[in-house]
């Protein structure tokens, strides 16, 4: 099992995505989550939350986020 590590950059990209209503901040561990995997450079991301993560329009939004990192595939 690979556990990945929390990161400043994580959490100021999870910040961002917040800010820019890319994601509730009320569901601001689901912009953790995202950014967890983005800043280890993970291929993809397999999740069941279907409501902030895995739903086409959210995966469009996050995946223009950042250009330092590139978004996993969210699956």
């Amino acid at each position: 099992m690979l556990v990945l590590g929390f990161t400043a950059a994580a959490e100021r990209f999870a910040a961002e995505i917040v800010q820019g209503g890319d994601i509730p901040a009320t569901r601001e561990d689901d912009g953790l989550h995202i950014l967890i995997e983005t800043v280890h450079w993970m291929d993809y991301l397999v999740t069941w939350n279907f409501g902030h993560i895995n739903d086409a329009d959210m995966k469009s939004r996050i995946q223009k986020t950042d250009v330092v990192y590139a978004c996993p595939v969210i699956c």
